[in-house]
């Protein structure tokens, strides 16, 4: 071996090149990387898949004789090109996108972004900003029955209001005025009319609470039009029990991301859980002993137990045990792409929905409402066809009224019967 040779090792793998190369700017910045990553408590096979990369990279950069070269995003996207022609997997090539995007942002500021999209928060001076934070505050102790993607929703609306007021120049609350609202609820016209129903909501909303604790005038309630939209109804699908059946088994249950992928159509279907309360179900809320799932509705802030059935329990264990990977939450169920963290609040894996949905070959109608909340609306259905009363109904729900539950009662039981009928025919 020639004297001034080594073998350079990165996390486990080894390459063969000039001794001057071990402190190159190329393998610090790889190795930074791949220490950050560990700090950001990616799994053992994400730091080594990542490390296999970077090893590609130096070898790649050695024989080109680049290995001495600074950083640059031109020796970089000649490695893409490289690499590009000896893998066509759309998701081999995200991947390797993403580990060159993160070597060049180690290299430049000392770390790189989790996300590649971070959500842009609309600026605020100090005097809009420290009121925003008072109603915040107020809207947590006085507003306890909204779920936690409305509540966010509608803080943002108030935030993007404040927002236009500081553009317009309008530097107290004492100065708004109704061309100020009018020009907030006309910023985009393509907005649905039930959208800019929600905006018109939260500012007034947002006008009370000035009126009732800043003093402001309560002529700011006149400004914000009642905005009326017809907003056509559409009924959620009512997914006949053979298609439910066969949703379920067309998810293969021998992968990991399977298994959680049941356990989480398994909980909707048979105890109509909604969705984010899934997302948010900790560890801890599981009672093995009395077989229960103890949950905290995210929209109603309400405690609710339910049974937990064998298959659930089941498909809980199959998953906690053997197909969740290793992270640090508590959260049950969590995403399966390092680093391994909960679902965020607007998380609702509508896309998870209907590709099982496609790959079980079952037609919905058209007009209907096919998301998560059509299973839970579907099993409520049959709740009310087989005569279970409307509070009991309401309390596997987890409605605060039965009122809510009665619209379930509105719907023609004889018509679900007959489509019922004609899509297990078909």
């Amino acid at each position: 071996m020639d004297a001034k040779t080594t073998f350079l090792l990165i996390h486990g793998i080894v390459i063969m090149c000039p001794s001057k190369a071990i402190e190159s700017d190329w393998q610090k910045a790889c190795n930074g990387v791949l220490n950050r990553l560990s700090i950001m408590e990616y799994s053992k096979s994400a730091i080594d898949h990542y490390s296999c990369f970077y090893g590609s990279l130096l070898s790649f950069l050695i024989q080109r004789k680049l290995i001495d070269k600074p950083i640059d995003k031109k020796f970089t996207d000649a490695f893409f090109r490289f690499f590009d022609n000896t893998s066509y997997h759309t998701r081999t090539r995200r991947f390797y996108t993403c580990a060159l995007r993160r070597l060049l942002e180690f290299h430049q500021k000392g770390s790189f972004d989790h996300r590649q999209k971070k959500t842009r928060v609309a600026l605020l001076p100090d005097v809009y900003e420290h009121i925003l934070v008072e109603y915040q505050e107020h809207r947590i102790v006085e507003v306890a029955s909204t779920s936690g993607r409305a509540e966010k929703q509608h803080l943002d609306d108030v935030r993007d209001f404040l927002h236009l007021l500081y553009k317009r120049r309008i530097d107290s609350i004492h100065r708004i005025r109704f061309a100020d609202v009018q020009a907030y609820l006309q910023q985009n016209p393509n907005l649905a009319a039930g959208r800019i129903s929600h905006k018109a909501s939260a500012v007034r909303s947002f006008f009370r609470y000035l009126i009732a604790t800043k003093g402001t005038s309560s002529t700011l309630l006149g400004f914000v039009p009642r905005i009326r939209h017809s907003g056509v109804f559409r009924l959620a699908a009512i997914w006949p029990r053979s298609a439910v059946k066969k949703l379920l088994s067309v998810i293969d249950r021998t992968t990991n991301l399977g298994k959680r992928n049941y356990a989480i159509v398994l909980l909707v279907s048979r105890l109509g859980l909604r969705i984010g309360d899934i997302l948010n179900l900790k560890i801890d809320d599981i009672d093995w002993r009395k077989a229960i799932i103890r949950i905290t509705q995210q929209k109603t802030k309400n405690v609710q137990e339910l049974p937990m059935s064998e298959d659930i329990g089941n498909a809980l264990i199959d998953y906690l045990q053997n197909g969740r990977p290793s992270a640090s939450s508590r959260h049950a169920f969590v995403i399966h792409q390092a680093p391994y963290r909960e679902f965020t609040v607007g998380s609702r894996l509508g896309d998870l929905l209907a590709k099982y949905q496609k790959k079980a070959g079952i037609l919905l109608p058209e007009e209907s409402r096919k998301g998560w909340h059509s299973l839970r609306h579907s099993l409520a259905t049959r709740l009310h066809e087989e005569d279970i009363p409307l509070p009991v109904i309401a309390t596997i729900l987890g409605h605060t009224s039965v009122e809510t539950a009665r619209l379930y009662a509105r719907t023609n039981i004889k018509m679900l019967r007959s489509a019922a009928l004609e899509w297990e025919e078909s």
